[in-house]
């Protein structure tokens, strides 16, 4: 599988630091991506080496079921002028794209601008929490039958909060930009829904257990 990684090479031009968005899509999303931000450095016995970069990371406790922790298919950095970066890409996917995008590094003095990177955070963010399938529903080979209860599971965090507070800055002038992402939690929320047979006009809906969230609005 370590086969499918691409490593890709760049310095940052700008002349000021920059917050990015590193995003990765593909159209069928049958085994977990990821995309990661490293530097040139030095390994534990002092030897030349790649080392994570992770200056202007998220913070994000990983998700205890999903099968592949710490894969992501976005990423956020502050990037600093004439350094030099590597991007490593396990896609394993043919046709897949990758998409950056660049922001002033927060704190914002114009709301427009923090209402910009903060719904694009938000609908990626919740794009990558459920493109590496949890409750144990990611596979590692696109060989292997996916599970369609766990395929059609969705939760309130990562799926309506972040839909719907991407539509509201949408609804209020801001551009979509953010397209793949946000077609992604669509397709699962629309999806979710399934006739509940014998009774006329009725759905249920897969929704992670939890006595706090099951009378929640996204049913």
């Amino acid at each position: 599988m370590l086969k499918g990684f691409q490593w890709f090479r760049f310095t940052f031009r700008e002349k000021a630091p920059r917050l990015v968005y590193f995003v990765l899509n593909v159209t069928d999303r049958d085994v977990p991506l990821d995309v990661d931000i490293f530097q040139k450095g030095k390994d534990a016995s002092g030897q030349p080496d790649m080392v994570p970069f992770t200056n202007g990371e998220f913070v994000y406790q990983v998700e205890a079921t999903q099968n592949y922790p710490g894969l992501y298919k976005f990423r956020t950095r502050i990037l600093q002028p004439g350094q030099e970066y590597y991007v490593r890409v396990a896609a394993n996917h043919p046709a897949y794209q990758l998409h950056t995008y660049q922001y002033p590094v927060p704190p914002h003095t114009d709301p427009h601008l923090a209402v910009r990177a903060g719904m694009d955070f938000l609908i990626n963010m919740g794009d990558s929490w459920l493109s590496n399938t949890p409750r144990r529903g990611a596979v590692a080979l696109r060989t292997v039958m996916q599970h369609s209860e766990t395929q059609l599971c969705i939760a309130c965090h990562p799926s309506q909060f972040s839909t719907r507070g991407y539509l509201r800055a949408v609804q209020n002038g801001y551009a979509p930009t953010q397209r793949a992402g946000l077609e992604f939690l669509t397709d699962r929320i629309y999806n979710n829904a399934r006739p509940l047979y014998g009774e006329p006009d009725t759905n249920w809906v897969r929704v992670i257990y939890s006595a706090r969230t099951v009378a929640s609005r996204l049913p």
